[in-house]
């Protein structure tokens, strides 16, 4: 019975040290209008949470509606395009 309880806390581990971070950093990705594609680097367990890290820090990025590229959401003018946004 106790080789049973060690295979849960191994799954139940695994679930929390490498799964977690990877689903924390593609909702935090989608939030911030951030490539999802980033948490790829979870597939090292210490790498989900680094890259989940490093997408917390990057400000929030939003579409030109001109160009559809994505600049920074407090951005005045799109530097691809120079489409001027509102105030």
């Amino acid at each position: 019975m106790d080789y049973f309880w060690s295979i849960v806390g191994a799954i139940i581990g695994v679930i929390i040290f490498w799964v977690v971070p990877i689903w924390l950093g593609i909702r935090i990705a989608h939030k911030r209008n951030r490539s999802a594609l980033w948490m790829w680097f979870g597939v090292h367990p210490l790498g989900g949470w680094i890259t989940y890290a490093v997408l917390a820090c990057l400000p929030t990025l939003k579409n030109c509606p001109q160009c559809a590229e994505k600049v920074k959401e407090n951005a005045k003018v799109c530097h691809f395009c120079q489409h001027p946004f509102d105030a």
